[in-house]
C-alpha cells in the first residue's frame, strides 16, 4: 500500500506537498503526517486489509512510505528522482516544526531563545532552517573537514525534527496494518547500516527503528545487479551489511535483485553471485520481474533473462544454506552525524564532500575484502541499551565526533570491563552539539592530556 497519495484521492482533498528550498520548483509528494491524508489514507487501508486478509493466497502487507518508498524524504547533494537539495519548507512543516520546538523547550521560550542564541525567536516565528552554502576556499575546506560539521542549534533541532515525523508517520501506517491484521507480516524498504553518512538529505538513517519497531517483522532491500556487483569492494558491502545487521538481531530479511542497464545480459557471474550469496546467508533471493530501458535509450528489454533466471534457480538450490552468526568485532555507526557533515567542497571541476562518513564506509569495505566479519552497532542501540556491548571484545569509533555523556559512559563501562576501543580520526573531540570538548577523547583514551596541531600541506 502506498501511503503518498493516488490521483483519486487528490481530488477529494486539497494535497500538501513537499517542498524544497528554491521556491520555483515543486515535487509532487505529500508532507508526513498530515490529518486529511492520513484520514482518507487509513480509509483505503482499512478497506482494503478488511477485504483480503483472509484470503488463502494473500502472504503479507508491503508498506511503500516516503517519497520513493523506501521511508525517505526526497533531496540531495544532486538531482535525484526529481529532487535535489533539503526538504521541507512548506507553511504546514513549519507549523509542525513550532509545536514541536515548544514540546521539545517544554514550552519554555527563554530555553529556546538561549539554545539558539537568538533573543528574538518565539515558538511563533521559529523558521525551518537553509543549509550553508557550498565551500569555495581550501582553508575553510579543511576546516569543516576537521570539523564538527554545522554546529547551528537551529538545523541540530530541525534534524531531529525531520527524523521524528518521518518515523511518526511510518508508525501510524505500520500499526494500522498490524492491528486490523496481526496474523500476516508486514515488510517495508529499509536501507542498510554504514552508510549513513551520506544521508542527511533523505533521513534514511534510521534503520534501527525497524530492529525496535513491534510492527515491522521483514525489512526489504533491492539493490541492482551490475556486471561488477561482487568484483567492487563497495558494492558487495552494502548487500553484506544490510543482511547482516538485521538477520543477527532477528530481524528477517527480504532480497530482490533488480536488473540494471550495467548487467550485460550474456553475463552469468553476478547472478550465480547473488544466488551464492543468499545461501550462505539464509536469506532466499527474489529477482524483480519487470523491464528497464535499453542503454542507448531506445526501447526496452527484461530485466532479466530467462537463462540468467534459470542460473540463478541452478545455482541456489546447488548449495547447502548456511546462516550468519555475530561477530566478536563492531564498528560503532553514529547515524545522525550524516546530517551535520553535509557542506560540499567544490573546486574547479569536481565537487567533494561526506568526508568522514567515508572513513567508517572504508574500514568496512576492508574488513570485508580481507574476509573479516563484523557487525555495525548504532549508537542509538547503545543508548537503548548499553549492554549491546556485552557480546563485543573490541569496537571501532571512526569519526565519531560528537557525544555525549550517556554514550561516553557506555564505551568507558566497555573499556573498563576489558573490551578494546580502535579509535579513529576527530572522534571524541565535540559534544553532540558540536562544541569543541575533548574531555570525551581524554577520557576514552584514559589520558589528560591531548593536543591537537595544525599542520598543511597541500
Amino acid at each position: 500500500m502506498r501511503t503518498s497519495n493516488p490521483f483519486f484521492l487528490t481530488i477529494s482533498y486539497k494535497p500538501v506537498d513537499l517542498q524544497p528550498p528554491i521556491p520555483s520548483s515543486h515535487i509532487s509528494s505529500d508532507e508526513f503526517n498530515i490529518p486529511d491524508h492520513q484520514k482518507y489514507a487509513d480509509q483505503v487501508i482499512t478497506a482494503m486489509v478488511n477485504r483480503y486478509k483472509k484470503h488463502p493466497a494473500l502472504l503479507g502487507w508491503y508498506l511503500h512510505h516516503g517519497y520513493t518508498n523506501e521511508n525517505n524524504y526526497p533531496g540531495g547533494p544532486s538531482l535525484r528522482h526529481g529532487s535535489i537539495g533539503w526538504y521541507d519548507y512548506s507553511e504546514f512543516a513549519k507549523k509542525r516544526f513550532r509545536e514541536w520546538l515548544r514540546k521539545r523547550y517544554n514550552d519554555n521560550v527563554s530555553s529556546l531563545q538561549k539554545a539558539w542564541g537568538d533573543p528574538s525567536v518565539t515558538f511563533e516565528n521559529a523558521e525551518t532552517q537553509r543549509p550553508l552554502p557550498k565551500i569555495t576556499e581550501l582553508d575553510e575546506a579543511i576546516e569543516w573537514i576537521n570539523g564538527p560539521g554545522d554546529t547551528r542549534r537551529q538545523w541540530y533541532d530541525w534534524q531531529l525534527f525531520r527524523l521524528e515525523e518521518k518515523k511518526l508517520s511510518m508508525d501510524h501506517f505500520a500499526k494500522l496494518y498490524k492491528t486490523l491484521d496481526p496474523d500476516h507480516i508486514l515488510m517495508i524498504s529499509a536501507q542498510p547500516p554504514l552508510f549513513s553518512g551520506f544521508q542527511g538529505y533523505i533521513m534514511t538513517m534510521n534503520y534501527y527503528d525497524f530492529v525496535f519497531s513491534p510492527y515491522i517483522d521483514i525489512v526489504l532491500f533491492h539493490p541492482g545487479v551490475t556486471d561488477d556487483l561482487w568484483e567492487n569492494p563497495k558494492r558487495k558491502t552494502i548487500p553484506y551489511n544490510f543482511v547482516r545487521y538485521y538477520e543477527t538481531r532477528g530481524k528477517a530479511v527480504f532480497m530482490k535483485w533488480e536488473g540494471d542497464q550495467r548487467l550485460t545480459p550474456s553475463n552469468l557471474e553476478p547472478l550465480k553471485g547473488c544466488a551464492e550469496f543468499a545461501r550462505k546467508t539464509g536469506t532466499g533471493i527474489a529477482l524483480w520481474e519487470g523491464n528497464i530501458t535499453i542503454e542507448s535509450g531506445v526501447g526496452i528489454q527484461p530485466e532479466f533473462t530467462d537463462i540468467q533466471i534459470k542460473t540463478v534457480a541452478e545455482t541456489y538450490h546447488s548449495m547447502p544454506e548456511g546462516r550468519l552468526k555475530k561477530s566478536s568485532f563492531a564498528i560503532i555507526e553514529h547515524p545522525i552525524l550524516g546530517a551535520f557533515d553535509y557542506r560540499a567542497v567544490s573546486g574547479e571541476s569536481t565537487t567533494f564532500q561526506f568526508y568522514k562518513g567515508r572513513d567508517v564506509i572504508m574500514l568496512g569495505i576492508l574488513l570485508n575484502s580481507a574476509g573479516l566479519e563484523y557487525d555495525v552497532i548504532s549508537t542509538n542501540e547503545i543508548l537503548k541499551n548499553p549492554n549491546i556491548l556485552e557480546n563485543y571484545k573490541a569496537v571501532a569509533l571512526i569519526n565519531i565526533y560528537r557525544m555525549n555523556d550517556k554514550l561516553l559512559k557506555a564505551l568507558l563501562d566497555f573499556r573498563d570491563s576489558g573490551g578494546g576501543l580502535f579509535i579513529v580520526g576527530r572522534t571524541g573531540l565535540f559534544d553532540e552539539y558540536g562544541n569543541k570538548n575533548m574531555t570525551y577523547l581524554k577520557k576514552l583514551l584514559n589520558v589528560s592530556d591531548v593536543r591537537e596541531e595544525k599542520k598543511s600541506l597541500y
